[in-house]
Formats: structure tokens, sequence, C-alpha cells
């Protein structure tokens, strides 16, 4: 199934069609196990994993990023 087979999809508003497909995202997130990753995939996160751990004071706190963004110093 494609969102072509949901004519009504094209027929909301943008707003609606973000709260439908977080809806949908939430409830695939409800059983991650039966989510499949792919051999590139996993490639990616250890290669990702690799540089961070070759590089760990790159990494910003969370808590720091998040004032950041919200414009806190």
């Amino acid at each position: 199934m494609t969102f072509m087979d949901l004519p009504m999809f094209d027929r909301l508003p943008t707003a609606e069609r973000i709260k439908l497909l977080e809806e949908l995202w939430d409830r695939i997130a409800e059983h991650p196990e039966e989510v499949e990753v792919t051999p590139a995939q996993l490639a990616e996160l250890d290669r990702r994993v690799t540089e961070d751990d070759s590089h760990p004071d790159d990494a910003v706190p969370w808590v720091s990023a998040r004032d950041r963004m919200l414009g806190r110093r």
C-alpha cells in the first residue's frame, strides 16, 4: 500500500498529514523488534559509533544542545 492508495491523504491539511504520520510512527515504535535493520544501516551505525568513540570531546551534552536550540545560554 502507498499513500496513492489513500486519496484522502492529499486532501488533508499539512498539519493533519503530519499528525497522521506521527501517529503511524508511534504505532511502529511500539514494536521496535519488528523493524528490520538492513546491513547498510548496521554498517552506518557502526561507523558512527567508531567516529564518536574516536572523538569523545566533540560530543555536546543534551542539556547544552537543548538550551542552545531554545535560545538559552
